[in-house]
């Protein structure tokens, strides 16, 4: 059982990741320029860091649950992200702007993406 609420290292090559409900925080490079295909992040999650999923060509498609709070600069840039779901929880990115790639450059160089829904 992880007693740790954030997650600071990737263990093995997984494809299709659960991360464990009681995490917190997804931290910076987290799972940067993995072969990730799917993630389910759990309702516990309140932060997503700096490239966290930057490189993740594979990973197309993004839920993040209601609660988070914080999602830190270029989280997906330049992955294969077509279709993501942001909540209306969140209450700030990094102070990097760009109106071409949202809040953050969240999306910076996902030229795959095809609908970023703001959840109200």
């Amino acid at each position: 059982m992880q007693s740790n609420k954030n997650i600071s290292e990737q263990n093995g090559d997984e494809k299709n990741i659960v991360v464990p409900e009681g995490i917190q925080y997804i931290g910076a490079h987290q799972y940067e320029n993995k072969d990730i295909e799917s993630i389910v992040l759990p309702s516990s999650l309140k932060g997503i860091g700096c490239f966290a999923f930057r490189d993740c060509k594979k990973l197309v498609e993004i839920t993040i649950p209601s609660g988070v709070l914080l999602i830190g600069p270029r989280a997906f840039e330049n992955s294969g992200i077509r279709e993501a779901k942001l909540p209306s929880t969140i209450k700030g990115f990094d102070v990097y702007r760009s109106k071409t790639m949202g809040p953050s450059g969240l999306f910076t160089n996902c030229t795959d993406l095809k609908k970023a829904d703001y959840c109200r």
